[in-house]
C-alpha cells in the first residue's frame, strides 16, 4: 500500500498522526538511508511507542510532536505527505490541508487512506471535494476492500 502513496528512495515523507507506526516500519525502509521519513503526532505516548517499535526493527524516523494546524515544518519542505485513518480526527480539516499544502513541495503528492472500520471514517467524496476546496489537484484514486486511498498533487507556484 505504501507504494500507491508515492514513497521513493532519497524521498521527504510526512506520515501524519503515524500512532505507534503501523506504517512507519515500512516507510522508512521505502525512503532509505538517503531519504528522511517525518512522523508527526499530537500525543506524546503515541512517538514514544513507535520510537520503540522502530527501534526494534532497526529503523529510524525524525519523530515529532506537533498538531496538524501548525505543522513545525518548512514552507515546501516535503515531497510526500500521507495520513491512513487521521483526516476525520483533524478538527479542523481546511487548516490542516492548509498546512500540509504549505509543507509539500509544488508537484509534491499528498496521499489520503480511508478504512470503512475507522469511527472517523471520511466519505470519498467529502475528501475529495475538500482537497479541491484546499488547493489540490486529484491524481490516482483506488478503491480496495472496506476502504480507498486517494493521491493528490500539491499545485505548482504560490501556496496561497
Amino acid at each position: 500500500m505504501l507504494a500507491q502513496f508515492g514513497l521513493r528512495p532519497g524521498a521527504t515523507v510526512l506520515e501524519l498522526g503515524p500512532g505507534v507506526g503501523y506504517f512507519s516500519v515500512e516507510g522508512s525502509r521505502l525512503v532509505g538511508p538517503e531519504g528522511r521519513l517525518l512522523c508527526v503526532d499530537i500525543q506524546p505516548p503515541m512517538l514514544h511507542a513507535l520510537r520503540q517499535r522502530l527501534g526494534e526493527q532497526g529503523t529510524s524516523a525524525h519523530l515529532v510532536v506537533g498538531s496538524a494546524h501548525n505543522l513545525p515544518l518548512a514552507d515546501a519542505s516535503v515531497d510526500v505527505a500521507f495520513l491512513v485513518t487521521v483526516l476525520g480526527e483533524i478538527p479542523d480539516r481546511p487548516q490542516g490541508l492548509a498546512e500540509l499544502r504549505r509543507a509539500l513541495k509544488p508537484g509534491g503528492i499528498l496521499s489520503i487512506t480511508e478504512h470503512l472500520g475507522d469511527p472517523d471514517y471520511q466519505l470519498e467524496d467529502t475528501v475529495r471535494d475538500l482537497c479541491r476546496a484546499c488547493g489540490f489537484v486529484p491524481g490516482e484514486h483506488r478503491r480496495r476492500f472496506l476502504g480507498y486511498t486517494m493521491n493528490f498533487v500539491a499545485p505548482r507556484g504560490s501556496v496561497s
